[in-house]
């Protein structure tokens, strides 16, 4: 018989298929959890568990919703699918604990994987699993706990404006003679500089 479990301001809806209790989903009030569960338990098309979805699968759902600067969200699929997708990405959320994360980063490191790098990839890792939770799908979030020492930047060797003058001559462009100068004046990384557009300026 179908039923719905309230989760906070949440709704689970539930039904048996033959010796089975399945989940038919949470949904954000009741009708609509119940009407899930009865029409899963009528026979209607059965689709994938929310337990058996793979954690690449959530992320790919979690990024097309965040509410990260464009530079951001690229860069954290970037790393995703470079780093997290081809170590943890075909594991399911309970599959992943804090053990694991930690062996995931110190293989990374073994790779010759910075730690500022890492330290982005544990970000990213928590982040996901932080909107699983509020998506009340997991209670546990495995990077809790785990932590990535940074070093500070090596600023022994800085290039000096007359230094820069004389690179910046030998540029092959007047656009790039112009993006290296500012860079410079804004202090601004390569990726935040080629995502600037018109109306971020306060003219």
């Amino acid at each position: 018989m179908a039923y719905v479990v309230r989760r906070g301001a949440r709704f689970t809806g539930y039904y048996r298929k033959g010796s089975k209790r399945l989940s038919a989903g949470t949904w954000g009030s009741f009708k609509e959890a119940q009407y899930h569960a009865l029409r899963m338990e009528n026979g209607g098309s059965e689709s994938p568990s929310r337990a058996n979805l793979t954690l690449s699968e959530y992320a790919e759902k979690w990024l097309l919703g965040a509410e990260l600067a464009p530079i951001t969200k690229k860069g954290y699929e970037s790393l995703w699918k470079r780093y997290l997708a081809p170590q943890i990405g075909s594991n399911r959320v309970s599959e992943v604990d804090t053990l694991g994360v930690r062996a995931l980063l110190v293989e990374l490191k073994a790779q010759g994987v910075g730690n500022a790098t890492i330290a982005q990839i544990r970000a990213i890792l928590g982040s996901l699993y932080k909107w699983l939770i509020e998506q009340q799908i997991t209670q546990t979030n495995p990077t809790q706990g785990v932590r990535v020492k940074v070093g500070k930047s090596d600023i022994t060797h800085v290039v000096e404006p007359e230094d820069f003058k004389k690179i910046v001559v030998h540029l092959p462009s007047e656009g790039a003679k112009l993006l290296a100068k500012f860079l410079v004046a804004s202090g601004a990384r390569f990726g935040e500089a080629t995502e600037i557009r018109l109306k971020d300026f306060n003219f």
